[in-house]
């Protein structure tokens, strides 16, 4: 809103002239510049004129209505990326303004590893000259698990004079993020160690004088299909034993936390 004193006029008639105007004091004006011009007509219609400028100077900057923040979003189906939607807006006094962004709503951003923001920066002009921007950030992380294919179970015969069969098959496995990570295979073995050749009980009198006595075994033997296997136990042979009845165990463990266990009894009498 522009306001000013309105021009005095007077004439040779010693009459007063009209006075007339395209703009009053106290009129709102657009950005710009306006000519204001005050005409004055005498009786005798002789006319004199008066202009000058009103300009309107645009220190407003444009306001910006973005996401705030950080955007999560989650990969398509069977997708490495995400199409990730969002709303930006721009108002200005003017009226008219202008932006751009680095990124548009409905964009397609990759699943990346190690997971990072990745930044979207909008600007945005009026025609003064006038500029704001906004800043924020999307997430893209991979919540679709691998898919695997495995073989159908398998019954078979020992190969000819073996105790065991030579198998052979194919795991297909895909991930919809494969080119970004390194997918890994692994599979269990589920059979137990086996022990043989577990002692029997053994039954002993005290050595003389003491009150206890040392018993010996033959140890014994722990295989396992995988090959490695390890065997310990809460007694070992030569140890001394004092009169009652004691628990020896033995347990096989493979690779995989199967077990097998073997257990006896060495018994020592107290001699009289």
């Amino acid at each position: 809103m522009a306001s000013w004193p309105i021009p005095e006029t007077r004439d040779n008639s010693g009459l007063e002239p009209t006075l007339t105007s395209n703009y009053e004091p106290y009129t709102l004006f657009d950005i710009g510049k306006t000519l204001v011009m005050y005409t004055s007509t005498d009786a005798s219609n002789n006319v004199q004129t008066c202009m000058f400028n009103v300009t309107v100077i645009d220190n407003g900057d444009p306001v910006f209505d973005c996401p705030s923040g950080n955007i999560m979003a989650y990969t398509d189906e069977s997708q490495s990326y995400s199409t990730v939607y969002w709303n930006v807006s721009v108002t200005d006094n003017s009226g008219n303004v202008t932006y751009n962004c680095t990124s548009e709503s409905g964009d397609q951003f990759d699943a990346l590893w190690p997971i990072i923001q990745q930044n979207v920066s909008c600007m945005a002009q009026d025609p003064s000259g006038n500029d704001a921007s906004c800043f924020f950030s999307v997430t893209v992380d991979d919540n679709e698990n691998p898919n695997i294919t495995c073989p159908s179970d398998f019954n078979v015969t020992t190969d000819n004079g073996q105790p065991t069969a030579w198998i052979q098959w194919d795991v297909e496995y895909t991930d919809n993020t494969e080119s970004l990570y390194d997918l890994n295979l692994t599979g269990s073995d589920e059979e137990d160690p086996v022990i043989s050749s577990c002692p029997m009980n053994i039954v002993l009198n005290t050595t003389s004088m003491l009150p206890f006595t040392n018993a010996t075994w033959m140890t014994p033997n722990a295989t396992d299909n995988s090959g490695n296997v390890t065997l310990v136990s809460t007694h070992n042979p030569g140890d001394g034993f004092a009169a009652t009845t004691t628990q020896v165990t033995y347990t096989a463990t493979d690779p995989y936390g199967n077990k097998d266990i073997c257990t006896f009894n060495v018994t020592v009498i107290g001699k009289i």
